[in-house]
């Protein structure tokens, strides 16, 4: 699997808990794989998951991305495909 990074706009440090527009820009091996607007909705410890406002995919046939943080500096990233399969 391919590693990805996430870097979100400003609106990512807000305090409320309801999903927020910002700017998503998702990179894959080095490339930007997604460059747009994404809904953003915070939870609990740092963890998050983005999807795009119009439905439409964020990459490939990926929908909706969660990230789980589950230990200082560790994360597991789970996708949502446009076919209702999750992956990690």
């Amino acid at each position: 699997m391919l590693p990805l990074i996430l870097l979100l706009g400003k609106a990512l440090f807000t305090a409320a808990a309801a999903a927020k527009t910002t700017l998503c820009v998702i990179k894959q091996d080095g490339e930007v794989a997604y460059s747009g607007a994404c809904q953003f909705q915070r939870a609990e410890g740092g963890s998050y998951s983005i999807n795009r406002h119009d439905g439409d995919t964020i990459m490939h046939i990926i929908t909706d991305l969660s990230v789980s943080i589950v230990s200082t500096g560790n994360a597991e990233v789970h996708g949502l495909t446009t076919t209702g399969i999750h992956s990690r």
